[in-house]
């Protein structure tokens, strides 16, 4: 089942940039792993989104109104800082190349 695009989510302009950017950068990630896993996280935002405004999740009266454009983008843009951390070969924590990591500047009291 694949989501129609919803104009009132966020505009087809935006959303055609950054899957140009941010997935053709994933694409270079680990293989089968890191462009799907966005755009599965992509596809059940929207999803999730398409509920709250079809009313089948209960709303609270201190619900926070919701940008759905954020939240897509957030979607999209979430793991694009990890590109070419982990090997593509071995996903697993062990893989994690810290000096790739950017440094914490030091704190004094």
């Amino acid at each position: 089942m694949k989501h129609q695009q919803n104009k009132m989510m966020i505009k087809s302009q935006i959303e055609r940039v950054l899957k140009q950017i941010i997935l053709k950068d994933l694409s270079k990630g680990r293989k089968n792993f890191d462009k799907p896993h966005t755009e599965a996280i992509v596809y059940w935002m929207k999803h999730l989104l398409k509920m709250l405004e079809e009313k089948k999740v209960p709303k609270t009266n201190d619900q926070p109104r919701l940008d759905s454009q954020v939240l897509i983008t957030a979607a999209y843009a979430h793991d694009w800082r990890y590109v070419g951390l982990f090997s593509n070969s071995n996903s697993n924590f062990n893989s994690l190349t810290f000096s790739s990591l950017p440094r914490q500047s030091q704190k004094t009291n």
